[in-house]
Parts: structure tokens; sequence; C-alpha cells
């Protein structure tokens, strides 16, 4: 079955993708992975969901659009006979099951996603979204909207509401809340590449297309997956090749349901590092507006002053460790996580709390010989790590669990970008 429909893919960058700026050391890269390695994640920079694209398009010809895609979500598309083509069309692309789909691997996946327990708050902060932050061409849509210093708890909170729902045992299943919460994330994403690309302060030979086909199968296979399980192994966890494999199969599900092209979604493990290698092999860095991000992040996680945060940590984390020690410890797990010369890159504190990593193989290796000797159920694991970051994360009332598109577009419209000076 097609992806979806085909439509003119149209971008405003006026040089080659190889000529962007957020792209570095193309022939090196070539050299090195090969054409046919590189020139699908060049192309891809200028390429995005025009399946998504062509809903809101005819939202904007449609009163009540919105709430008749939420209605969509909740109950399904035949729930809706008043749906428009593209709509329709864009449900049956995610609804689809691709014939690799084993719902018992992804459950599989999602027990070895949480498998760190306690740990798993720290590794999500410190490594998954600093890592995958080391992109300014992928995070350029949010630092321009603005919405992530103006709004930085809401936004936080919401980024980990989605992938709580979406990794968790089952969530990915057409009713369950991970997938409702794709399809929402989906279409969120197809308004802000419209309002960036829309906007004249879009810098399209410096960025490229707004949250591109390429961004998305990057933050798929290393933000969401491979630094995180790199940062875990680091750490002292052993996965085998299967939980390795259950593990990224969850993934690549998630990618496909959210819009990924198949031709940059990894089909297994392997082919999820050689995206990341290749990708990051072309990645100028973080810049200034990334690192601004990066701390941002760090802060909002070890508040002082009543500032609005959401507690990630173990409770007795926060009863032994004062938020500004808590904070050097995060940049130390950074650095012990991502290596010295990325967290340089981010201008992260270098300070002896780097080594706290090494004492944490230690407990780690006896958490690992407990599992081995059966003392440890890994969906408990699972379950109480989910919970942790669902307490911390809920939405308080009167909030929404992501933001109403909306808001998201007014955020882009009015913005002046601050961060981007």
């Amino acid at each position: 079955m097609s992806a979806g429909l085909e439509l003119p893919r149209s971008h405003g960058a006026t040089v080659p993708a190889d000529r962007l700026a957020r792209v570095v050391g193309v022939d090196a890269a070539r050299r090195r992975y090969g054409s046919e390695a590189v020139q699908p994640l060049l192309d891809g920079m200028l390429t995005a969901d025009d399946v998504a694209l062509a809903v809101v398009e005819d939202f904007r010809r449609i009163r009540g659009g919105p709430a008749m895609y939420r209605r969509a979500v909740e109950e399904g598309i035949e729930a809706v006979p008043e749906a428009p083509e593209s709509m329709r069309r864009l449900f049956a692309a995610m609804e689809y099951v691709p014939d690799w789909v084993d719902w018992d691997q992804l459950r599989r996946g999602s027990i070895a996603y949480f498998r760190a327990g306690p740990l798993v708050p720290f590794v999500f902060t410190c490594a998954s979204i600093a890592g995958g932050d080391q992109s300014f061409g992928t995070t350029r849509p949010l630092v321009f909207s603005g919405r992530f210093e103006e709004k930085a708890y809401i936004r936080s909170a919401e980024t980990v509401r989605w992938l709580l729902a979406a990794t968790r045992p089952d969530g990915m299943r057409r009713h369950n809340p991970g997938f409702k919460l794709t399809a929402h994330v989906r279409l969120m994403h197809a308004y802000v590449r419209r309002g960036a690309s829309s906007s004249p302060r879009w810098d399209w030979n410096s960025w490229g297309m707004p949250i591109s086909d390429t961004d998305g199968g990057y933050s798929i296979s290393y933000a969401f997956s491979g630094v995180y399980v790199d940062s875990l192994i680091k750490s002292g966890f052993r996965f085998t090749d299967q939980e390795l494999e259950d593990l990224y199969a969850l993934w690549r599900y998630i990618g496909h349901v959210i819009g990924v092209p198949h031709h940059l979604l990894h089909r297994d493990a392997a082919q999820a590092r050689a995206i990341s290698e290749t990708f990051l092999a072309m990645n100028p860095g973080p810049d200034e507006p990334v690192r601004r991000l990066v701390h941002s992040l760090i802060e909002l996680a070890t508040p002082v002053d009543g500032v609005d945060s959401f507690d990630v940590f173990p409770p007795i984390v926060t009863k032994l460790i004062p938020p500004l020690r808590l904070r050097k410890l995060m940049y130390g797990l950074m650095r012990f996580w991502l290596g010295d010369g990325l967290a340089d890159e981010f201008q992260a504190p270098n300070a002896r709390w780097k080594y706290a990593g090494h004492v944490m193989r230690v407990a780690v290796g006896g958490y690992e010989l407990a599992r081995r000797l059966r003392l440890i159920d890994d969906e408990k694991a699972c379950a109480a790590a989910i919970r942790l970051l669902d307490d911390a994360t809920r939405a308080r009332p009167g909030q929404a669990v992501l933001a109403p598109t909306d808001e998201v577009v007014t955020s882009i419209e009015q913005t002046r970008s601050p961060a981007l000076s």
C-alpha cells in the first residue's frame, strides 16, 4: 500500500541541499559512507510530509477542521463522513500496519526501552534530548517558534508525555494513547512546517525544510533511540541483540506513523546506526541558539526560586541533592554519556561530576546481576519508570496534553525569534 498522497514538493531554497549552511563535509561523507547513503539524507533536507500538509491546507478552507481531526483520532475516520479526501488519505497512511510489524516484538521493545527504571529520566534529559539537539537544522523550528524559551515547562512536558504514550507497552496500537498522540504530533508538525516556511524570517538556504524528512529519520534513529541506547550501555546496562532489534523495531513503527518516509526509516539496529553516523558526519554541530536551548533544558529540570519545572527524578534524589548540585551532576552525566567533545560544543561546565558515571556503572553492575538472578522484573521496572515520568509531566487542571494547533501557529506568526538573534 502506498504511504499516501503524492503531491509536488516545494521549498524556498535557492541552493542545492549539499550547499545548505546546516551541512558540512559532504565530500568526506560520500567517500566514507557512499553516495547511496548520503544523497537520500541530503535530498530529505528539502522535502517533508506532504500528506499531512495537504490536510493543513484543506483545513484553511474548512471550518472546524481541527475538531474534525480530533474526532477521527478518537473514533476513527469512519465517524467523520464529511472529512476531506486529504484527511482520509492521511488516516489510511497512519492506520496501515506494515507486514514487518510484530506487536509482541514492539511490546518487548517497550520493556527494554524502560529497562533502566529510575535512571531513565537522567538518560532521556542529559543524553537523548541534548544529544539529539546537536543538529541546529533539526532544532531550528523549535527555536524559531520561541515556544521553548517562552514556555519551557509546557513544551518539555508535552514532549515527554508524547514519548511516554508512544513507547509504553502496547501504546502504539490504533486506539491507545500513543497512536493518538502521535497522530496529533504529525498534524502539529505540518502546521509548524507551514507556519515557519511561510515566514519571511525562515532562512531556507541555511536551514532547509522545517521539520524535514531527514530530520524525522534522524530523530527516530538517533535522538530517541540510538544515543539513548548507547548511553544505557555506557552506564553498564546489558542488552541482547534481540532486545536491541525489538527496541529499534518499536521506533521504526513510531516513525512510520509520524510520517517518516520508509527510505529514511531504519529497518534494523545496524541501519539505524548507519543513518545516524552518516547524518552526524555532515552536521556542523550546535550553534548559540541550540546551546541556549540545551542549557534551558538542564535548568528546567533543576529549578531554583520556584520556577516552573517537571520533577523527573526519584524523590530520594531531590531530597538529598540541592538543585544547583543536581544541575552540576546533570552536566557531568552529559559529559559522561555524550563525550567531552560534544559537551564542549554545548559549553557545558567541566567538573569532577563527569566521573559520577563511572561510579554509576558499579551500581548498575549490581542491578544487572540481580536481573540475571531474576531478582528484578523488567516489566515492573518499566512500569515504575513510566509512573515516575507520568507523575512529573501530568497535565495540570485546564492544561492540554499537547498544545492546541492554533496556539502553535500563533506563536510562530507572532514571534520575532529572539532566540535566533
